[in-house]
Order: C-alpha cells, then structure tokens, then sequence
C-alpha cells in the first residue's frame, strides 16, 4: 500500500513507474483523505469535480502498472464507483451495535453521506478505530472498569478490536488498518490476524441444562497454500470432557467455509463452568487455537408466589408457566387488579400509551404488593414512576449487573449479559439511570448513563422495571429464564 498524496496525474505516473516491481506494493493509493476532508468540508458543492481529477490519476497510475488496483483513502470508490477499490475511513462507530455491525455489509460505513459500497469491487479500510488516548465510550463494552482511565480501559479495547478483526474478515473486507498503537490495547485481537484461523460467530456463552448450543463456525485459509485444514473442538464442563468432533476442510486460498453446527451439552444440578477448545492443524501441526468459556445454568429449584396475577392480552408467557408446573391468575384489565394476589406480572408490549403513564399499578404495588414489568414499547413513565426517572430510545448488545448479591441476579455473572441469541440484542429503550427513589440493577448503554433493570420502592410495595428482552427471548434463553424466575422470587419475599 503506497499512499500517493494527491500528487499531479504526471508525478503519480512517475512514483509508480519508479516502484512498481517492488514486491510489498499491493495496490496504490491516489490519495488519502483529500476527498474525505479536505474536499467535502471545504467544497462539497464541487464533489464531482475533485471526483473526476481523482479519477484521471488514477487512470494514469493504471496505465503504467496495470497489474494493482487503486483507491482512495477515505473517498470510497467516488460517487459513482468509478474505481476499482472502495476506499472507507473510519468505518467503526454506533458503538451498541456491535459485535454484529463488524460482521456486516454496512456499505454506508464511514461514507460520510455520500460513499456507499456498492459490494461490487473489494473495500479496503484505510484507517479505522482511533484508539490511542483514554475513550470512556468503551464502557459500553467493557463496564465501568474502563472509567479508572487508560490502562484500565486496555481489555476492553482488546475485545473490540478483536471484534473487529474477526466481523471485518468474516464481511469479506479486503483489507483494514486500526489506528493505534501496541500500548493501545491488551493484545486480545492479535491471535484473530492468523492467516489460518477459525471464528464462530455467536459471542454468547452462557446455556442451559441439556440445551443444543448451535454455533456458526467459519475457517478462514489466507495463505498461498491449499493443504487440508483439520479442525478440532472439545468442550469440557467441571472438568469433564463431554464432546469432541473433528473434520478435515479443504480451503482455497483466500477462501473460508461457513456452517452451523450444533453441540449437545450435559444435564446439570448447578451453575458449571467450563471452556470450548477451537484448534486448526496442518499437516499434523497446529496453526491456531483459540478457547470460549462457556457456562451451564441449572433449572430453577425454588417456589414462586402462588397466585401470581398475569397481565398478557397475547397469552406470551403461558408456554413459561406451563413449563414450571405454575398456576397464574389472568387479568383482563389493569382497571379490576386482583385483591387476592400479592405479585402482578405485566408481560412484554401489553401497555398501551395511556396505560404507560397511568398511576394505577403504583397505587396496586403501594400497598404491600409486588409488580413486575417486563420490556415495554410503551414504558412506564410520568406520573406512573414513583421516581425520577425518564425513558429513552436506545437498544444494545451487553449490559453490566451493578451489585451481583441481588436476589434478583443470584447465580448469575456478568458475563451473561453479553449478548442474547438469536439477534444478540439484550436490550431496548432502557430507561435513563434514575436521580432519586429507585436502584439501578443492571446498567447499559454509553456511557453506562441508562439502567435496563431498576428497583423502585413505592409505599410499602415495589416495582421492577425491566427493558431487557426477558420476555422476548424466555423461551430460549436460559438467562431470560433464570431473571424472570429470580424476579418473580423477589416479589414473592418482598410481600
């Protein structure tokens, strides 16, 4: 890569002409970011102007070593993708939408508006992810450890940068370049350049007992070489070895394999611990390995309240309490709330916009009761709270728990709140953190500013707010399950 600098098409033609047999040139960069700023900030009603004489270097730089392709730095493939190459800077950002933005086309990234990846010709990011300095945004992945200032801060912009290395390769990127240095990071992407490697997709971990973990796995060969690539993956629960398989893959060079595949895990009494070994071998040796801590959570053991009231117009939570063995008392209306029930369970998108602001689970919960709202369209707020505390339209991919003794959170890590399959969304429109009469449970978002989980006492009763994707994802999720579970017993001891 040999960044020409904007020079005339003439002095470009004679760089090249100088450089062209030397054997590290991959392609040739006309400019570098020309076009990105200096054009667009300055004089952006001349675009197509600056996008033309662009064009006619790079037409020059063609003639004279037809061999490499050219691209801008910055500047895509122009408008009209016209070059061979689209060019991206800064692709990274929208932080809550990773890890899955990484594994993605997302064809406007970084085009400022006006470049857009057609994926018709290949994209190489120039630079991306500025990291060098001290950015408090990461907290958004790496939890309120990235607040005590850049050394700190180092795991967690290891893993996105890990994040994307892997989604970047995994898109088909053609090439990128993160913009910082080795201090920059705790080294957790490095082991992700390996020209061989293997990457599964999912980034959540965390089951349940007897569940099918299905992954989707992807062996990438960027060598010159086509030898047979020999996958291994063993996964040991407490210390047990309880599956192994291993496959020969043919891969051509600069090529990858895609599929699903899906791993039986155990029965278990408790919460186990264990890792998922992922290796490659070529001709006997090994080439890669990585290793993905995985945890099993066991069925929940304790009683629930009995009768709980259920708030469900779409009946989405039956199949929950069925499988418990559970008792519920339905209810029609929130105008007509049971006087027998100590525990009401609003269930996910059943309040409507007035009921949202409505007063009347408060009064309900006031007088020694329990109320549990799952994740709503419409969010309580207003004169509803008992607290101050507003909505927000937000959704993302990992939340930390603030004080794991909760009842509500026993048995539960913090790595279970980074990310929930299928869509590896845990939360949405989670509230802003409250400033007075409530306990944030889980925090979310950047910069940690919005509690996806709060506690809000109100008179001598109590609601439990809740903006993760509890309901959305019980009937697959064992850490839907187990908050629901650990909510409901919470209930049931407060009243």
């Amino acid at each position: 890569h040999r960044d020409l600098h904007s020079f005339p098409t003439r002095r470009s033609s004679d760089l090249v002409r100088g450089e062209r047999n030397h054997p590290s040139v991959m392609l040739w960069s006309i400019e570098n970011e020309w076009l990105y700023i200096n054009c667009i900030n300055l004089y952006g009603g001349l675009m197509d102007q600056f996008e033309a004489e662009v064009k006619k270097v790079s037409d020059a730089v063609r003639a004279v070593d037809p061999t490499r392709l050219t691209m801008t730095d910055g500047g895509g493939a122009n408008k009209d993708n016209s070059m061979p190459v689209h060019g991206n800077h800064y692709v990274w950002g929208n932080i809550t939408q990773y890890p899955d933005l990484a594994y993605e086309a997302n064809p406007t990234g970084g085009g400022r508006g006006r470049w857009v990846w057609d994926q018709q010709r290949p994209r190489f990011i120039g630079e991306d992810y500025f990291i060098a300095g001290h950015h408090p945004e990461l907290s958004y992945i790496g939890g309120e450890a990235v607040f005590g200032g850049k050394a700190a801060s180092l795991p967690a912009a290891g893993l996105m940068a890990r994040i994307l290395t892997e989604g970047y390769r995994w898109a088909g990127c053609g090439g990128f370049h993160f913009w910082m240095g080795q201090s920059d990071t705790d080294g957790a992407h490095y082991p992700s350049f390996a020209a061989r490697a293997v990457f599964c997709r999912q980034w959540d971990w965390t089951f349940g007992s007897g569940q099918a973990m299905t992954r989707t796995f992807g062996i990438f060969n960027d060598t010159r070489f086509a030898d047979p690539i020999t996958f291994t993956r063993k996964l040991t629960l407490g210390g047990k070895e309880v599956f192994q398989k291993t496959t020969q893959h043919q891969v051509v060079p600069g090529g990858n394999e895609k599929w699903d595949e899906t791993i039986p895990l155990p029965n278990v009494g408790q919460r186990t611990e264990g890792e998922l070994a992922l290796t490659l071998s070529v001709g006997g040796r090994e080439v890669y390995r990585d290793v993905k801590t995985v945890s099993v959570l066991a069925p929940a053991k304790t009683a629930l309240p009995n009768p709980i009231a259920v708030y469900d117009p779409q009946q989405s939570l039956d199949r929950f309490f069925k499988d418990l063995g559970q008792t519920t008392l339905p209810v029609g209306s929130l105008a007509s709330l049971p006087d027998n029930a100590k525990v009401l369970l609003i269930a996910p998108n059943a309040l409507t916009e007035a009921e949202a602001t409505s007063t009347k689970l408060a009064a309900w919960a006031a007088s020694g009761r329990a109320v549990i709202v799952l994740e709503q369209r419409h969010p309580l707020k207003f004169q509803a709270l008992p607290c101050e505390m507003e909505s927000a339209q937000n959704n993302g991919r990992a939340a930390f728990a603030e004080d794991l003794d909760h009842p509500v959170l026993r048995g539960l890590q913090q790595k279970d709140f980074f990310t929930w399959s299928p869509d590896s969304v845990v939360y949405r429109d989670a509230y802003l953190k409250p400033a007075r009469g409530a306990k944030s449970l889980i925090q979310c978002d950047e910069p940690l500013r919005c509690s996806a989980l709060v506690e809000v006492p109100c008179g001598k009763g109590l609601l439990l707010l809740s903006q993760l994707l509890i309901g959305e994802k019980l009937a697959s999720n064992a850490v839907a399950q187990t908050l629901l579970q650990g909510m409901l017993e919470i209930g049931r001891a407060h009243v």
